[in-house]
């Protein structure tokens, strides 16, 4: 049930969507062509995490962040 897994991974956390997690539209014509393209997208990537509003797929490369580091020049130093 790819399209099951895959509108759960991404609607379970959303209050305005998670009502909408049942079979008459997970599984109604219109959508359940289009759901499950989407899924099999979803699949071939690794089942990636929806956070924040939108995929994020886990990566166990290291990256480094510099976004905090403070570049003041400490007292006592020249600059």
């Amino acid at each position: 049930m790819l399209v099951v897994d895959y509108l759960n991974a991404k609607w379970a956390q959303d209050p305005k969507m998670s009502d909408y997690l049942r079979p008459k539209t997970l599984f109604a014509p219109e959508n359940c062509v289009e759901y499950f393209d989407k899924a099999k997208k979803w699949e071939a990537a690794g089942r990636p995490a929806w956070t924040g509003g939108k995929w994020v797929k886990q990566d166990d490369i290291f990256k480094s962040s510099f976004a905090n580091v403070v570049y003041t020049v400490p007292a006592g130093f020249r600059s």
